[in-house]
């Protein structure tokens, strides 16, 4: 293990969390409403209304799937963006718009999927 950790955020946002982590829970929703409004609200994470939850917050679409699942859909996903990068670099691609945009699409709805998976691993491996 090189110690090496994987954080959805900037440096800051990250130095931030480490320091929340550090702090003991809160003993009241009043109280945890005051440390909320004390942080700054700015960045991956943030939120403006205490006990509001975020998009990112939210249970994703894979949370039911056991942690080796999510790593196999990953691996599955990288696998298809590497052959569909590989098709969009080819010139002949671009001639045909249509076949294009069907496959950049692709590409961004496999993309969006593999972010989601990125997410619910970080999610289960903490």
């Amino acid at each position: 293990d090189g110690g090496s950790v994987v954080f959805p955020g900037s440096y800051s946002e990250y130095r931030r969390h480490q320091e929340r982590a550090a702090q003991p829970p809160a003993v009241n929703k009043g109280q945890a409403a005051r440390q909320a409004a004390s942080q700054p609200s700015t960045g991956v994470g943030a939120t403006t209304t205490p006990g509001v939850k975020k998009d990112k917050e939210k249970k994703s679409r894979f949370s039911w799937m056991p942690l080796e699942e999510v790593e196999r859909h990953m691996a599955d996903n990288e696998s298809k963006l590497r052959r569909l990068d590989a098709k969009l670099a080819e010139p002949d691609v671009w001639k045909d718009a249509d076949r294009a945009n069907r496959l950049t699409e692709q590409r961004d709805a496999l993309r969006s999927e593999l972010d989601e998976l990125e997410s619910e691993w970080i999610r289960k491996s903490v």
